[in-house]
């Protein structure tokens, strides 16, 4: 008997659906308005330290599990992925997704300046100290600590 291999879709699906941290729900025992989620209704919540916990009567998409850059990039395969089909929609995402990207980047870039400087600092830091450091273990006294 031969089985039907899944679809990317499907196979994204029974990934989420395997998070641990990603709970279903077949009936709320209390209406969640917030969330458009009455009392009885079938649910998904989720959380993170950071956002706290999420409801959604669908399955949460992988960028509502993460934050960051890797959010980002989920964003605009997800806003791709939706577009497939409509010729001016998928336009707009896939210049949105770029758009994305290339904000992405650029933090990325501004970060790693930031720890090339940073390191350039403990670096010459690093260097004083040893002089001196140096000097301190040629004062007499020292070893016999």
């Amino acid at each position: 008997m031969s089985s039907i291999p899944l679809t990317h879709a499907e196979q994204e699906r029974a990934y989420i659906e395997s998070l641990p941290g990603v709970h279903h729900v077949q009936a709320a025992g209390r209406a969640y308005p917030k969330d458009n989620i009455a009392k009885g209704e079938s649910y998904y919540h989720w959380s993170h330290p950071r956002w706290g916990t999420k409801r959604s009567k669908t399955l949460p998409r992988l960028s509502e599990l993460t934050n960051g850059g890797r959010a980002v990039v989920l964003e605009a395969r997800e806003g791709i992925q939706a577009a497939t089909g409509d010729p001016e929609k998928l336009g707009k995402a896939v210049v949105s997704a770029a758009l994305a990207m290339t904000c992405q980047a650029s933090w990325y870039e501004e970060r790693a300046n930031e720890l090339r400087e940073l390191v350039e600092n403990l670096e010459t830091a690093v260097d004083e100290l040893g002089s001196d450091a140096e000097a301190l273990l040629d004062e007499p006294g020292w070893d016999e600590q």
